[in-house]
């Protein structure tokens, strides 16, 4: 009996026993060569998710977008996470990079993408401007004089209209009286039809109905 019993205590219980697990030497994922650290045959949980992904790319793409479609909050921030990303040096590279690469793969990308979202983007465009009235009008102003310039082949520098006014001191150049804040036009001292160039130098705050009346002449 008490040798039963001894032979019975050398049994270990299964309940208490760790399962032994006997990893690779690499790593078992295709793109990577680092040496296993999990039990499952990884070296980094990392790893384990991206080739996950990989394998189950469709069931991935399709839970993602159902969830994007379904919880708002969750879309709105991945859009703020993506506008953050393409402001970032290495997202504007990625972004030249893509769109290189689609242009290789076929020259008029941009055309025919334009063609078959023309409503699309154009609805988008015109939300954007409503949601963003003063970003607008600055990209409306800072275009309109540069494709002037342009046309006339004269000189281009990038103007910001915020900076204008704080130079100005909110003072139109032409009349010299205040002008206001959230509807000013960006005069240029000499008229680009008479040679002038589109520069810091050569332009002044005016109010809209002054820089109307002046026109293309010349004040001295």
């Amino acid at each position: 009996m008490a040798k039963q019993k001894d032979q019975q205590s050398v049994v270990p219980n299964p309940r208490k026993v760790k399962p032994q697990y006997v990893a690779q030497q690499t790593c078992r994922a295709s793109d990577c060569e680092q040496e296993a650290a999990l039990p499952s045959g990884f070296c980094s949980k990392r790893c384990y998710h991206r080739d996950y992904g990989r394998k189950h790319k469709d069931e991935v793409n399709e839970a993602q977008r159902e969830r994007y479609e379904s919880d708002l909050e969750y879309k709105r921030h991945l859009l703020d996470k993506d506008a953050r990303y393409r402001q970032t040096e290495q997202g504007k590279a990625n972004a030249k990079k893509r769109k290189e690469r689609q242009l290789e793969r076929n020259p008029n990308y941009e055309k025919d993408y334009a063609e078959i979202h023309s409503v699309e983007r154009t609805e988008r465009s015109r939300q954007w401007r409503l949601a963003n009235v003063e970003s607008a009008r600055k990209l409306f102003r800072e275009a309109a004089g540069r494709r002037r310039a342009r046309k006339l082949d004269q000189f281009v520098e990038d103007i910001d209209p915020q900076v204008i006014w704080d130079r100005d001191q909110g003072i139109c150049g032409i009349c010299k009286d205040p002008a206001d804040h959230d509807r000013f036009d960006i005069d240029h001292i000499m008229p680009l039809s008479k040679g002038g160039e589109h520069s810091y130098v050569n332009a002044q705050l005016a109010h809209p109905s002054c820089n109307y009346r002046k026109g293309d002449k010349v004040m001295v």
